[in-house]
């Protein structure tokens, strides 16, 4: 990091930036588990890289491909926590998030599991005509479990509550409107 650029933005400065990387790292939860590609695709630079190890390429091309993956999923659901974001000029920053992945899937015997993924993203995020979104991001993977699905759809209050889905049944898109 320069420290001279970074010491030339004010403190609110870094708070805003930083909150504009932090609501790209929940926008790219949210889309993923939604199954929204354009949601998606907004996180990203259309010429940002991913690279999780099973793909090394284009953000946007990851991006189509991961919509279609999780599609064959019966859900998914992504949580971040202990986001680290160095803000290191007006226009660059640098964030470790780790993310805890939850995904519910039948097995070859059509019997229904759950692989959970504890891991981190490494990002590089850049602001481009007064807009953030992340340019470049690594994906760790620290460990995973994995296991049959003990879910209840029906039983005691999980039968009456509301339930989540993809897009565009989902509520989401337009609650807030």
């Amino acid at each position: 990091m320069d420290s001279r650029e970074s010491e030339s933005l004010t403190a609110i400065e870094r708070l805003i930036a930083r909150d504009e990387v932090r609501q790209l790292l929940s926008l790219y939860s949210h889309g993923i588990d939604r199954c929204d590609e354009e949601e998606l695709k907004k996180v990203f630079w259309p010429d940002a890289t991913c690279d999780y190890g099973t793909f090394s390429g284009n953000a946007w091309e990851f991006a189509t491909g991961l919509i279609a993956a999780l599609r064959e999923l019966d859900r998914t659901q992504h949580l971040i926590c202990n986001v680290v974001i160095d803000v290191t000029s007006a226009t660059t920053a640098r964030a470790q998030t780790s993310v805890l992945a939850y995904h519910e899937l039948p097995d070859e015997d059509g019997r229904p599991i759950v692989r959970v993924v504890g891991g981190r993203y490494l990002d590089r995020a850049e602001c481009r005509n007064g807009e953030w979104r992340l340019a470049e991001r690594l994906y760790l993977m620290d460990w995973n479990q994995n296991g049959p699905d003990t879910g209840d759809w029906k039983g005691w209050i999980y039968g009456a509550l509301n339930k989540g889905d993809r897009f565009p049944a989902d509520p989401s898109r337009t609650w807030f409107d």
